[in-house]
C-alpha cells in the first residue's frame, strides 16, 4: 500500500485523543518543520519516492458544540478571540516526493499517547486498506467477515472450549481469562465520558466472557485463515500461559504461543502427541511449498491477499526448511 497511500500519524492530541465518541475539530493550519528521504530514498512502484515530514498541526474546538462535551474540563480552557479553544499535536506525513504520482488518498492514525507508530500492513492486513478504498470508491463491497459467534458454536465459554482444543502433552489451555465488570465511575461519569469522582470504581453486574472453539489442531473455528494458518507447521494460539510459581497459569499479556507439530508419525506418537505430523500432512517439502501456493491463491481470489504477497508467501515457503 505504501506505494499508492500517504500516511499521517498524528500523536499526543490533547483534546480529542482515544475519545470514542465523535468530536469536532477544526483544523487551523500545518507547520512542516523538517523533510527527510523516506526509506533511504528507495523507490515504490509507480509512486516513486517517498518522503518524511514532520512538523505540528494547529487546530481549535468549539467548546459550546454539543459533540465536544465529552472533552474533559473543555469548559475551563481558555479562550481565544473567537471564543475557540486551540490546541495542537506533532505529526509525521509519509508521500511520495512527487505528489502527483500518488493516488489522492490519505491513511490517517492517531494514538492517545506514546510514539508515532502505525499498524504493521504486511500480507493479510495489507489487503485491508485496499477493500476499504475499492469500497469507499467504488462500491465493491469488503470481504465477508468471520467472527466467532455462539449460534454456530464458534464461541463459548472457557469450559466448553476447552474440550475442542487438542491434549498436547506439556500444554494447559487457559483455566481463567480476563473478567469484565460493570463499572461505576460516579455520577458525573456516563457512557459517553465525563468527570471521574469514584476511584476505584465501583462493581457492578459481571459480564460473561465467552472465547473462541478451535479445531483439531488448536486453531480457531472462526476467523480469516491466513496462508500459516491453512497450512501450519504447527499450532498458534491467541494466549501464553505463565511458568509454574507466583501467579501460575495466568495469562501472559499481549503473548500468544506457538507449537510446533512433529516432523514424522513416529515422532508425534512417541511423544503422545495427537495432531497431524509435517510428513502426514505434506509428505515433503514441494508438498509443503504446493499447499502453501494453492493457500495463498485462496486467499487471492477471496480478496484476503494482494497477489504481490502470495508470491512473497510462496517464495518463503520454497526457501524454507520445512521437511528437507
Amino acid at each position: 500500500m505504501i506505494n499508492k497511500v500517504a500516511t499521517i500519524l498524528v500523536t499526543g492530541v490533547c483534546a480529542i485523543g482515544g475519545m470514542t465518541h465523535p468530536v469536532e475539530a477544526k483544523m487551523v493550519r500545518i507547520e512542516v518543520e523538517r523533510t527527510t528521504p523516506y526509506a533511504g530514498g528507495r523507490t515504490f512502484g509507480e509512486a516513486g519516492a517517498f518522503e518524511r515530514l514532520e512538523g505540528t498541526v494547529f487546530m481549535e474546538v468549539d467548546p459550546h458544540d454539543p459533540r465536544n462535551a465529552v472533552i474533559v474540563n473543555l469548559d475551563r480552557a481558555p479562550r481565544n478571540a473567537e471564543g475557540r479553544v486551540e490546541f495542537s499535536a506533532p505529526f509525521v506525513l509519509i508521500r511520495p516526493v512527487d505528489v502527483a504520482r500518488g493516488n489522492g488518498k490519505l491513511l490517517y492514525g492517531i494514538n492517545n499517547r506514546g510514539n508515532a507508530i502505525e499498524i504493521p500492513f504486511q500480507t493479510f492486513p495489507q489487503l485491508a486498506p485496499s477493500a476499504l478504498d475499492a469500497w469507499a470508491d467504488g462500491g465493491i463491497e469488503p470481504p465477508r467477515s468471520n467472527y466467532p459467534d455462539v449460534s454456530d458454536g464458534t464461541l463459548a465459554t472457557v469450559a466448553e472450549a476447552a474440550k475442542t482444543f487438542p491434549a498436547i502433552p506439556g500444554v494447559t489451555f487457559p483455566t481463567v481469562v480476563n473478567e469484565l465488570w460493570a463499572l461505576d465511575y460516579g455520577p458525573t461519569f456516563g457512557p459517553e465520558g465525563g468527570r471521574i469522582t469514584m476511584l476505584p470504581p465501583a462493581r457492578g453486574a459481571r459480564y460473561q466472557v465467552l472465547v473462541p472453539t478451535t479445531d483439531r489442531d488448536g486453531h480457531d473455528l472462526a476467523g480469516i485463515r491466513t496462508v500459516d494458518i491453512a497450512v501450519p507447521v504447527g499450532t498458534n494460539t491467541g494466549w501464553n500461559l505463565r511458568p509454574p510459581g507466583p501467579r501460575g497459569q495466568d495469562l501472559c499479556g499481549l503473548s500468544g504461543s506457538f507449537i510446533p507439530f512433529a516432523r514424522t508419525q513416529a515422532d508425534r506418537l512417541a511423544s503422545g502427541d495427537p495432531r497431524a505430523s509435517l510428513a502426514e500432512r505434506y509428505g515433503d517439502h514441494q508438498g509443503f511449498v504446493d499447499a502453501v501456493r494453492r493457500a495463498a491463491e485462496r486467499s487471492v481470489q477471496n480478496r484476503l491477499l494482494l497477489e504481490e504477497d502470495a508470491r512473497v508467501i510462496a517464495a518463503m515457503a520454497e526457501a524454507s526448511d520445512i521437511l528437507r
